[in-house]
């Protein structure tokens, strides 16, 4: 399979913000306070936004601010909280600060992957992630392209959306 850049970029991308809520519940319960954990998400954010005017950091620090400690802990517990982020059009996204997030989460990009079913693994790590079904659409300013990653059709109301 020919490995298309942009295609890298998308599943690992997804896969740090898939495991970020994980790796905060985790942070959490082995004691780390709330403003900590807190920190650690607008600093994976302020990693990964790539706009000019950093609307991506705004906005989750906005919204972390407005959502009480039980409730988040709460929502944490229960996996309701998903991260998005937004990418301004015709973007380029460089690897390195995505590779940064990776390294600040300890989430490995590349792994090793056994094909079960014919019971061999990769010789050499191989780029794993997550490849979702992607809702595109533009924001109300038509700056911005929002890329909703989910990985099954979810309820919103039931989930909370921070982008």
């Amino acid at each position: 399979m020919r490995k298309n850049t942009s295609i890298l970029k998308e599943i690992w991308t997804a896969k740090i913000l898939h495991f970020l809520p994980k790796i905060a519940l985790k942070k959490l319960q082995d004691g780390n306070k709330l403003d900590d954990v807190k920190k650690l998400i607008i600093q994976v954010y302020s990693i990964l936004d790539p706009s000019r005017d950093k609307r991506n950091v705004l906005s989750i620090t906005e919204k972390l601010d407005m959502i009480s400690p039980a409730n988040f802990k709460a929502a944490l517990e229960a996996n309701k909280i998903l991260f998005n982020i937004v990418f301004p059009p015709f973007n380029n996204m460089p690897f390195k600060p995505i590779q940064q997030a990776a390294k600040l989460l300890n989430i490995p990009l590349n792994e090793d992957v056994e094909i079960t079913e014919h019971g061999v693994k990769t010789k050499v790590k191989v780029p794993v992630g997550f490849l979702y079904m992607g809702a595109i659409k533009y924001s109300s300013s038509r700056e911005y392209l929002v890329i909703d990653i989910k990985k099954n059709p979810v309820n919103s109301v039931e989930h909370l959306f921070l982008i």
